[in-house]
């Protein structure tokens, strides 16, 4: 029965991709105004869309490896008599689909970056408009007549 075991180790493997896949599609479909948190107490209590694919990618990963350590315990307990043919085609079937997998998740890895710079972008755009308004403010401040305080005195 530890070939069933590894097999069904294997499926789950490539369904943990799937789930991580499904992460990745979901943050990128976010827009890119949810990646920016610019209030403090928004960002203590709610979590972002990075934040959300970040905890289910790092479970995700955990998960495969626990799966790894598994498959590879099983493996090595394996009798010759255990690998049987269909056996081996079977693992190649699924370990096929497990690289057809990565590779899709590492070409997604490519997209969140790019989302990411994106946002960091808009987040230097947002600093720079900032830092021009206080700049333009601390020029209106400098520059003003006097408030009228002590006119009291010369009536």
């Amino acid at each position: 029965m530890k070939t069933a075991e590894i097999l069904s180790l294997l499926q789950s493997k490539n369904r943990c991709l799937d789930r991580l896949m499904e992460a990745t599609r979901a943050f990128l479909a976010a827009p890119l105004e949810n990646l920016i948190v610019t209030d403090p107490a928004i960002e203590a209590t709610t979590k972002t869309p990075l934040g959300i694919y970040e905890d289910d990618r790092l479970a995700v990963i955990r998960t495969l490896e626990l799966h790894d350590k598994q498959i590879n315990s099983l493996i090595s307990d394996l009798t010759s008599a255990e690998k049987t043919f269909a056996f081996m085609e079977s693992v190649r079937a699924e370990l096929l689909a497990n690289e057809r997998l990565i590779q899709s998740v590492l070409n997604a890895d490519d997209m969140v970056f790019t989302r990411i710079r994106e946002a960091q972008g808009q987040i230097t755009k947002l600093l720079h408009e900032n830092r021009k308004s206080g700049e333009l403010l601390s020029k209106f401040k400098s520059g003003s007549t006097p408030t009228g305080e002590g006119m009291d005195k010369t009536l």
